[in-house]
């Protein structure tokens, strides 16, 4: 601050040093396997740098005193020390020698060194991928700091510090044991962006990001299991959904060391949870939840209450429940033979979004160790599955559900499907081929001497290829038929899926002398409509055979129907090589939270037209037309990894009868329209807005994203003309949701979906030819217009006029000349500027570009030339003053305005402007009712409609309400911001209600007598209650006295609906004897939905004041009150404590909830709310929904109520 000294103001600085991180150490050899001794030196990266090492596994702490000689496995961890103190990241190499692994202590020498083991130990201890782990502590179930090094023999290394423990259960009584690695942050990075997997393994292309790995042990399915060792299963099942095209975790089978030491072969896992889903379909972690046979591991519970309360309904449970994933799943286990100990609550996981209509649960084959175990004749249709879903779904009857088996059971075993003979023999035998060498290894390390590859394991891979996989398939479909799961067939193709030519016939027909009819489509839509109807577009074949001919690509769907039962469908996929009128350009897969990703190549991360901003405008796709076409009636359908993604049907507008090659469609859900195409004027693009009501665009809504987003053309006749094609197609892989999916070179006909042209940019073009760095698409060609380059304009000219033109005399007598020539006489210096001829000679002037107007700065003889002077570009044929002004960067129509500059309510305005929302305020919000015409957003032109005021920059969607009576997030509601934030709490839920009838239920900011300011639960749609207590059964011990002060407020926020299907404890309470009611409540909710709300209770019945012990809630001569109901026994007073005064003997206050609500302090006793046992237990039983739930987890909550 300045001081005042001697009469001079001083500014007094102080400089604080400030300590610069250190480096990370370089090593001259980088880790791997080796068979020879080399010398490894360590340098700082920055020379200043203290370097400290270690060889032991421990934190570096030794200074570096020069090179090692490295002739054995070691390890070797480095950290710099800069001059300040300050401590690097250390860093791990881990060097392994085969031939010094063999001879450790653990190996069995008996297989190390025999005639028949000896090569491949070694082999492959160079061949696999090797996970070296290196703690400085000791590994068990509680996490601790370590490194883990991914060495590749074949492909990239990695190092990461991070946390690693030991998981199971049952397994961890063993001698092997399974880890965990854990990207969490605790000792490293939250996450790993890394290439475990291999992209050539079929299915859905895997995650490159992991916030954590499991490296299995295999448990039973290793040497434990005696003769049928196999550490296949599991991987197997994996394998088995992925091919089934659902998400499941990737794995891949590496050797594995600790702290040098070798521990065997580990299948290494994508960790299944909700962070696994939030990877693959997109969002946060937060949005998901996981579960582990029964209980909700992390999440809200909502979704999975979702699933649990609709078991018995396939309509509403498929808002929560993928249900084409869950029944592959079940098919899939009943293959197996899942027998030994998968149930209804043990041994399985699943995940979902906590939102309905997001994507759905999905399950996942966990601890799969002991399947394709038993003999293929094993039946295991009798088993219920995770939660008793199956059985409940079943016994409803629907037909719907049905069918869905039907299809599950007929896709996977049958035509081809995954579980097909064929198919899961070859999966299984690629997978034991993987590691046919990497189990000597294991052997020597495990097998203790008794077990061994070329006896036990080799002998139980040979059975499984053998007698179980070449029968299991047609033996399951005969249990199934038998059990009723799959009454009528599936029809039969003539020819399979596949590439056919145009005019091909196939048929399909109903098999053998079934009496059935057969319905089917060509357009790729099913010819069943949910409920048991034929589709409109359905046809029924006459005589029990139809022949279809392949004109474009097409997808027959076909199914029987016996009386009112369906069979399930045949599908035919057929493509066929044609050009096509119609290509997928851009998609925005910019998540709606996200912005482009601003390390673009020029560092703006922006798009052209839309600038930065989140969602990159929505959800939008661009197509180009590559050949005239009518587009009458065709119609688009999107699809991701949730599933379904939308579709979007083209009118009959005439706008799409004549759809000229090189126009620009881009299709949105939320932009404004232009549908108004003039390419003779040079508007190439048409902006569609695709809604339910659409005049040009129909839509229901549809989605683009980017996980594995794809999309497909079909043409008016049903006809697949494109596609599909997306992410997981072309890319496989690699589209952020910071990205836009592009295709990177000029489009044509001849682009194919699966071009290896298209992929990711951070350069959106928004209804434009795409950019990216090094090129932009050029339209020109398929416009039928020059390529605007000199030479292609005009491509010779007289050479009398080159020689007026340029004043080289040398011309002259040439002939005809190319323009490029005149050029080259320009650039050689020949030009002179003469102008001695005679009045009149030179009195026009060049046209260069043959547009006709000409240079105002080369005149030349009227012969020559033209009378106009007035091009302001005479090298582009396309810029003139009667030229269209297009969005292109140029002044087109050489009035000196380019673009938006040249505002398109002038003359000339600009001809392909997009149509963006008036925005006159500048606040990003524009009015719905209000469009102008711009080439990109920018002051006055907005992407997003709703505001109710275009003049106040302060009122627009979203924005605060002041609670002063104006409508300042625009819902149409006045004061609708009471109690949406602190500055506009109120005191109750009830005052909230009363200003704003419409309220609803939600959490809101009330201010409380201590001046606590809190958002709190309010009840509005049963008139305006205001929560005091919240509780759920994840909050354990004892509660003991509560209600005077304020405690754990947070847990108000969340209805108590919520908390019980939450994993996470909740307990709060507010100071209910300081607050002004007069009526109060008490509530009971299980899994997500209430279950009980006792009567209104004034509080004049109340004899005990909140913060007292003793029972809260008496009623006189109406009984007690408690969450379960009126209590319903007597006691005579036997054991009764803490009696309220004027309470009758049989008010009990020991700690059992059945008898009331405990207030006492009691430590040992079940004090204050308890969640299972004691008396009236069936209105207990009744509250939670009929069932017991107990504390610690999932399912329940408990609330008080005040108004």
């Amino acid at each position: 601050m300045p001081e005042d000294v001697s009469g001079y103001t001083v500014l007094v600085l102080l400089f604080v040093p400030f300590a610069f991180a250190a480096g990370d150490p370089t090593f001259s050899v980088e880790r791997g396997v080796f068979e020879t001794a080399f010398t490894l030196v360590v340098a700082p990266e920055d020379p200043a740098d203290a370097l400290l090492v270690s060889v032991d596994g421990s934190e570096p702490s030794l200074a570096y005193s020069g090179p090692f000689e490295v002739d054995g496995t070691l390890i070797v961890r480095a950290v710099e020390v800069s001059a300040d103190g300050v401590r690097g990241t250390t860093v791990t190499h881990t060097y392994l020698f085969p031939a010094d692994i063999v001879q450790q202590a653990a190996m069995d020498p008996a297989i190390t060194t025999s005639a028949a083991y000896e090569a491949p130990v070694l082999r492959t201890l160079g061949e696999l991928p090797s996970v070296s782990i290196v703690s400085a502590s000791s590994l068990w179930t509680t996490k601790v700091a370590a490194s883990a090094e991914w060495i590749d023999p074949n492909g990239d290394d990695l190092q990461v510090n991070c946390a690693v423990a030991r998981t199971g259960t049952t397994s961890l009584g063993y001698p092997k044991t399974s880890l965990r690695l854990y990207f969490n942050g605790d000792f490293g990075p939250t996450n790993v962006d890394f290439d475990f997997w291999s992209l050539d393994e079929p299915g859905i292309a895997p995650s490159a990001e992991q916030d954590a790995l499991s490296l299995r042990s295999g448990h039973d399915s290793v040497f434990y299991l005696g003769a049928q060792g196999q550490y296949t299963r599991n991987d197997w099942m994996d394998a088995s959904q992925l091919e089934m095209g659902h998400t499941a975790p990737h794995g891949r089978f590496a050797h594995v060391y600790e702290n040098g030491s070798y521990i065997g072969i580990y299948h290494v896992r994508e960790r299944f949870n909700a962070d696994f889903l939030s990877h693959y379909l997109g969002g946060d972690d937060a949005d998901y939840e996981g579960v582990n046979e029964g209980t909700v591991k992390s999440g809200t519970g909502a979704g999975w209450s979702g699933v649990m309360s609709n078991i018995s309904d396939v309509a509403a449970i498929q808002d929560y429940l993928r249900l084409d994933h869950y029944l592959d799943y079940m098919v899939l286990n009943y293959y197996a033979g899942n027998t030994w100990d998968w149930s209804n609550y043990h041994n399985w996981a699943a995940a979902g979004p906590s939102a309905a209509n997001s994507g759905g649960f999905r399950f996942y084959s966990s601890d799969s160790d002991i399947c394709i175990y038993y003999d293929y004749t094993v039946n295991a249709l009798y088993l219920p599955g995770p939660a008793d879903i199956f059985p409940a779904l079943y016994a409803a009857g629907d037909p719907d559900f049905r069918v869905a088996l039907a299809d599950a059971i007929h896709r996977n075993l049958e035509s081809g499907g995954p579980l097909t003979a064929e198919r899961a023999g070859e999966r299984y035998e690629r997978i034991a081929d993987s590691i046919e060498e990497a189990v000597v290894a294991e052997s020597a390390r495990w097998g203790y001497g008794w077990w061994d590859r070329d006896g036990e394991w080799m002998t139980e891979r040979a059975r499984l290829l053998d007698t179980y996989f070449p029968y299991r398939t047609d033996e399951l479909l005969r249990q199934m038929k038998a059990a009723g799961w799959y009454p009528v067939p599936a029809p039969i193709l003539s020819i399979e899926s596949g590439e056919l030519t145009v005019g091909d016939d196939v048929s399909v027909e109903v098999p053998g002398s079934l009496d059935a009819e057969l319905w089917y489509t060509t357009d790729g839509t099913d010819p069943r409509q949910e409920g048991g109807e034929p589709a409109p577009t359905a046809v029924l074949a006459a005589g029990g055979v139809a022949v279809a001919t392949v004109d474009h690509g097409m997808v027959l769907r076909a199914r029987l129907r016996v009386g009112d039962t369906w069979g399930p469908v045949e599908v035919g996929d057929y493509t066929v090589s044609e050009p096509s009128p119609l290509v997928l350009n851009e998609w925005n897969a910019v998540a709606v939270d996200a912005t482009l990703d601003v390390r673009d190549f020029e560092g703006s991360g922006a798009d052209d037209a839309l600038g930065v901003l989140e969602g990159n405008g929505g959800a939008w796709i661009e197509l180009v037309v590559t050949r005239d076409v009518d587009l009458r009636g065709w119609r688009l359908t999107m699809s991701d990894l949730r599933g379904p993604a939308g579709a979007i049907a083209f009118s009959d507008a005439d706008v799409f009868a004549h759809v000229r090659a090189g126009t620009l469609l881009t299709v949105s859900s939320g932009l404004p329209e232009d549908a108004t195409l003039d390419p003779d004027s040079g508007d190439w693009r048409a902006q569609l807005r695709a809604t339910p009501e659409g005049d040009y665009a129909k839509s229901g809504g549809f989605r683009v994203s980017a996980q594995e987003w794809q999309l497909t053309a079909w043409d008016a006749d049903g006809f697949r003309r494109f596609g599909p094609v997306g992410e997981g197609i072309a890319p496989r892989r690699g589209i952020g949701a910071h990205e836009v999916g592009a295709l990177l070179v000029n489009p044509s006909e001849k682009t194919a979906a699966g071009s290896a042209d298209y992929g990711a940019s951070t350069r959106s073009t928004y209804a434009a030819p795409n950019r990216w760095e090094g090129g932009e698409q050029d339209l020109s060609a398929l416009r039928g217009e020059g390529g605007g380059v000199l030479g292609e304009v005009d491509t010779a000219l007289p050479a009398e006029m080159i020689a007026e033109m340029t004043g080289c005399a040398s011309a002259a007598g040439a002939g005809w000349l190319g323009w490029a020539v005149g050029l080259a006489l320009l650039a050689s210096g020949c030009r002179t500027t003469t102008t001695t001829s005679t009045p009149g000679s030179r009195d026009c002037f060049a046209d260069r570009d043959a547009d006709g107007h000409g240079d105002a700065a080369t005149a030349v003889a009227c012969e020559n030339g033209v009378s106009t002077s007035d091009d302001c570009d005479d090298t582009d044929g396309s810029v003139s003053p009667t030229a269209s002004e297009v969005c292109n960067g140029l002044d087109d129509d050489c009035d000196a305005l380019i673009d938006d500059d040249d505002s398109a309510q002038a003359e000339g305005g600009v001809v392909d402007a997009l149509p963006f929302y008036a925005d006159a305020d500048a606040d990003g919000w524009g009015d719905a009712d209000s469009l102008v015409h711009a080439c990109e957003v920018g002051p006055g032109a907005a992407i997003q409609a709703g505001d109710c005021d275009d003049v106040d920059a302060t009122i627009h969607p979203g924005a605060e309400e002041a609670c002063n009576d104006i409508d300042r997030d625009c819902d149409g509601v006045e004061n609708s911001g009471f109690g949406s934030a602190p500055a506009c709490a109120a005191t109750t839920c009830a005052e909230i209600l009363a200003a704003v009838p419409a309220a609803e239920d939600g959490s809101y900011w009330l201010d409380f007598p201590s001046g606590t300011q809190a958002e709190v639960w309010c009840d509005m749609a049963t008139g305006g209650w205001t929560l005091v207590f919240n509780r759920n059964t994840t909050s354990t011990g004892s509660q003991g006295t509560f209600g005077a002060g304020e405690v754990g407020m947070d847990a108000l926020a969340s209805s108590p609906e919520l908390s019980s299907a939450s994993a996470a404890p909740a307990l709060g309470w507010a100071d209910i004897e300081a607050l002004d009611w007069s009526e109060l409540r008490v509530s009971a909710a299980a899994y997500g939905s209430r279950t009980y709300t006792s009567r209104t209770i004034p509080r004049s019945e109340l004899r005990v004041r909140f913060g007292e012990p003793g029972y809260l809630l008496f009623g006189g001569e109406t009984g007690y009150y408690w969450c379960g109901g009126p209590a319903s026994y007597t006691d005579a007073g036997s054991g009764a404590v803490n009696n309220p005064a004027g309470a009758t003997l049989d008010c009990k206050g020991h700690g059992s909830l059945g008898s009331g609500w405990d207030f006492s302090e009691y430590d040992s006793a079940n004090a204050g709310l308890t969640l299972c046992g004691g008396d009236a237990s069936y209105f207990l039983a009744a509250s939670w929904g009929g069932t017991w739930i107990s504390y610690g987890n999932v399912g329940g909550a408990e609330a008080l109520w005040v108004r």
